[in-house]
């Protein structure tokens, strides 16, 4: 009997980890589809921040269908949760200023909830060692920070880019964001 206990919480936790990953790349995969969707209308679009944070939040809606549900208002309510435990955005996209040829770069951070409670503790005791601050922010409240980096083409005219600073809860910014802001 505790061999078979032994066995059974071992493997029970080798599923766990494994469904687990399988849904974060899953994931992950959307929130490239979703960025590659976003920077496409922001190329063409001067790079306005509405246009970008439109077309993400539109392509990102397939994470967000259950049966039964409303997709846009599980969305909204799985974003604003998440920006309530963390006091973080569910998402950024900072804008980085173009290279010498014209392009829009862009930099997702979104913040990945496990789906097993087990998991979080885990990403807790992980976060004093991780690498940047957002991937130390996310992991302090147990969620994990899905990174993507795309330069895409511009077809309009590069836009002009703010010296303002990122404000804190802003899903669409110009310039890097340091996590201080």
């Amino acid at each position: 009997m505790v061999e078979f206990g032994l066995v059974a919480i071992s493997l029970l936790s080798l599923s766990l980890l494994t469904i687990e990953a399988a849904h974060w790349q899953i994931t992950r995969q959307l929130a490239y589809v979703a960025l590659l969707d976003s920077a496409r209308a922001g190329a063409t679009q001067h790079g306005r921040r509405d246009v970008i944070e439109q077309a993400f939040t539109q392509s990102f809606l397939p994470r967000f269908v259950y049966a039964g549900s409303n997709a846009r208002t599980a969305q909204q309510r799985t974003w604003h949760r998440v920006q309530q435990m963390t006091g973080l955005p569910a998402w950024r996209i900072e804008i980085l200023p173009p290279g010498p040829t014209p392009t829009l770069h862009a930099r997702l951070t979104y913040l990945h909830e496990p789906l097993t409670p087990l998991i979080r503790p885990l990403l807790r005791r992980v976060a004093p060692v991780a690498g940047d601050c957002a991937a130390r922010a996310a992991l302090a409240y147990g969620f994990l920070a899905i990174r993507l980096d795309l330069h895409i083409e511009m077809h309009s005219h590069p836009m002009q880019w703010g010296t303002t600073p990122p404000a804190r809860h802003d899903r669409v910014v110009y310039g890097a964001w340091n996590c201080g802001g």
